[in-house]
């Protein structure tokens, strides 16, 4: 199962992705696969994934200086804007991004992410999704574990932290806002990082090769 990755930090090139994807990769588990597609397309129509799985091919820190990225200089709400598009659209099945990764100039900066999952209306009997969503961010060597255990129900979201008392704000320019959660915004409650000697000079090398091959 993959997830949905997009970066819209406007100067990173794909050396810094490429970095990324290695950092958000599956090292304690999974051999340093990847588990997440890099999204680069900007119409919901288009969108590629077979229809009722969160399943679509992974993107490996293999990219080149043909990288070209649309979602580079675009705000938080434009990536969620583009997903509640998605999942509205007719045609497009009954799953869709509603748990993604979101990585900015301070991700890149301060190496976090933003984890997003689509809010629910929890006092609703058929737990009906909102049109909001709940975020985080969470340092790029956690973010894997947190997505991963969000994606299969095995914590919820208010598990990785509280959620952020309002301060009467409305949460940034242009970032949406909904009566109970306020702009969703959560504290990180860092689960800390399980990862064995031996996976973690895996993981070292696996960067030195990147580092080798001009990749990062």
């Amino acid at each position: 199962m993959s997830g949905y990755l997009f970066v819209t930090a406007p100067e990173a090139d794909y050396k810094a992705v490429n970095l990324l994807l290695h950092e958000l990769s599956n090292w304690g588990y999974n051999d340093g696969e990847s588990d997440f597609k890099l999204i680069t397309t900007k119409n919901a129509y288009d969108f590629e994934r077979p229809a009722g799985i969160y399943r679509s091919d992974t993107t490996r820190p293999t990219l080149d200086n043909t990288f070209n990225n649309a979602w580079a200089g675009s705000s938080l709400k434009d990536v969620e804007d583009f997903c509640l598009d998605v999942l509205h659209a007719e045609d497009s099945g009954a799953d869709g991004p509603s748990l993604f990764v979101v990585v900015d100039a301070d991700g890149f900066e301060g190496r976090n992410a933003i984890v997003v999952e689509r809010a629910i209306d929890e006092e609703d009997e058929d737990f009906r999704s909102l049109d909001s969503f709940l975020k985080v961010r969470i340092p790029w060597d956690e973010v894997n574990s947190a997505w991963a255990n969000l994606s299969i129900a095995n914590i919820s979201f208010n598990e990785l932290g509280e959620l952020k008392e309002d301060d009467g704000e409305d949460g940034g320019e242009g970032e949406r806002v909904d009566e109970e959660i306020g702009d969703g915004w959560h504290d990180y409650e860092p689960m800390g990082v399980d990862l064995s000697e031996k996976n973690a000079k895996r993981k070292e090398k696996a960067l030195q090769r990147l580092k080798d091959d001009g990749r990062v």
